[in-house]
C-alpha cells in the first residue's frame, strides 16, 4: 500500500537473482516495464570462447554495468527453463 507504480515495478524486478534496489532501478529506467526487462533477459545471449567457456553477453543487456553472463544464465534458468 502506498507504493507508486515505479516502486512496484522496481519491487518486481528485485525478485530476480542478484538484483538489489539500485540494479532494479537501473533496469526499469532503461527498459521501463518489468515485462520489457524480462524480454531483455530472454533476448540476451551468452558468448563463449573457442574452448567453450562463457566470456560475455550480446543483446539488450550488453554494456550495462553489473550485468554479465552469470546474471543472464541464472535468471534465464529460473524464468524460462522447465
Amino acid at each position: 500500500k502506498g507504493m507508486t507504480i515505479e516502486d512496484r515495478r522496481i519491487y518486481i524486478i528485485e525478485g530476480l537473482v542478484n538484483i538489489g534496489p539500485k540494479k532494479a532501478m537501473l533496469l526499469i529506467e532503461k527498459f521501463e516495464t518489468p515485462y520489457n526487462v524480462l524480454k531483455a533477459i530472454k533476448k540476451t545471449n551468452i558468448t563463449f570462447t573457442r574452448t567453450g567457456n562463457p566470456k560475455g553477453i550480446e543483446g539488450p543487456l550488453e554494456g550495462l554495468t553489473g550485468f554479465g553472463w552469470k546474471f543472464v544464465q541464472k535468471n534465464k534458468e529460473i524464468l524460462f527453463s522447465k
